[in-house]
């Protein structure tokens, strides 16, 4: 039975070759990003045309090591923007997950940390001509509203209008290794719950009319994962739904979400330094 991730370089394996598809692994100063660009909508990957980046972190605990982080993730969000090729002058922001679980709470807590200027801007507080007009919010999950994410937020974008959406979601891994030590960055969107079998309403441009950047940490992993890492011979269901998480979790968790919402405060706002 195939590991479940939600990483797109998981897929793939060191004799990888498929023409439809770019792969590069680059080092940086704080681990490895890989860039994955799909170019064609029948590839061995079964993934959507477009731009998945991953980035590793070596060592969360170091603070110079998270600033590093940090741009690193400004940098690439700031391509996915400019992909876009036209002006951004309103950004919505919306954390997927529940604030009650802590593997799953690095959309709200994330969204914790958005500057928010729209309401500034519609009481002619700050001026949008110097400002980027930016929103949040953190809905909860269906176990919480009863109302599907992608419902809530299509019926936010109708009324907002937004340029762009930046969703942020706690992502699957099938590698132990990678609790919260790996960002991914797309401009596809997002299924939200599939790493972990819970399939929703994708949150996408098709789906939602407004081109879309989405980022994801890996912050749990299955029971098969471990046992296939550590070459554990325990015999398994097929069905077995198993999820865990670090012990370090509540920790990471705030560093992870400092490091996201300063990187979309940092990529999104005009004059930032101001705010």
């Amino acid at each position: 039975m195939q590991l479940r991730t939600d990483f797109c370089d998981e897929l793939i394996s060191e004799e990888f070759i498929d023409e439809s598809i770019e792969y590069h692994k680059i080092s940086y100063e704080n681990g490895i990003i890989t860039s994955i660009k799909v170019k064609d909508e029948e590839n061995t990957l079964e993934k959507e045309i477009g731009d998945y980046i991953t980035i590793s972190i070596d060592n969360i605990d170091d603070y110079e090591s998270r600033c590093v982080v940090k741009e690193t993730v400004v940098e690439y969000i700031k391509y996915l923007m400019e992909a876009i090729q036209k002006p951004l002058h309103k950004v919505f922001v919306v954390g997927l997950g529940n604030q009650s679980v802590v593997c799953d709470a690095l959309g709200p807590k994330c969204v914790d940390q958005i500057v928010v200027t729209s309401h500034l801007i519609r009481e002619g507080i700050i001026d949008k001509e110097e400002y980027t007009d930016v929103s949040a919010i953190a809905f909860g999950v269906m176990g919480q509203t009863g109302i599907e994410s992608h419902d809530l937020i299509k019926t936010s974008v109708d009324m907002i209008k937004p340029d762009v959406i930046i969703v942020i979601d706690a992502l699957m891994t099938s590698s132990i290794e990678r609790l919260n030590k790996a960002i991914q960055l797309n401009n596809i969107g997002i299924k939200p719950g599939a790493g972990i079998g819970n399939h929703r309403k994708p949150l996408d441009e098709k789906t939602l009319n407004v081109p879309i950047i989405t980022i994801g940490v890996a912050t749990v992993t299955s029971l098969r994962a471990i046992c296939k890492d550590k070459e554990l011979e325990i015999k398994l269901e097929d069905d077995e739904n198993l999820i865990v998480t670090p012990k370090s979790m509540d920790k990471e968790l705030l560093y992870l979400s400092e490091i996201i919402g300063e990187a979309i405060n940092q990529s999104v706002h005009k004059n930032y330094d101001r705010l």
